[in-house]
């Protein structure tokens, strides 16, 4: 999976992801954007703990999905995403 950094000065929608995200296993914390169009993800450390760089987690916007994860991210969050549609396929 390709992800870019986002930069920290985006206080505003890092909050929003630190508060509206879920654990999906074996991926990490993922969150949509407010309009549900695009995907964020935190990675977990080997010890399962979320990537962070207080205050908040690092979030990177997904780019290059695998479709596995873009099956999970579908479940959870109820959309239909599809890995064809990113930048970086």
């Amino acid at each position: 999976m390709v992800a870019y950094k986002l930069s920290k000065e985006d206080h505003e929608l890092y909050t929003y992801l630190d508060n509206n995200n879920v654990l999906i296993e074996d991926w990490g914390f993922v969150s949509l954007s407010e309009d549900r169009e695009a995907i964020f993800i935190c990675l977990l450390n080997a010890d399962n703990t979320p990537d962070r760089e207080p205050p908040h987690c690092n979030w990177t916007l997904v780019t290059a999905p695998e479709p596995e994860f873009l099956d999970e991210v579908n479940k959870v969050f109820g959309t239909a995403f599809r890995w064809e549609n990113f930048a970086g396929r």
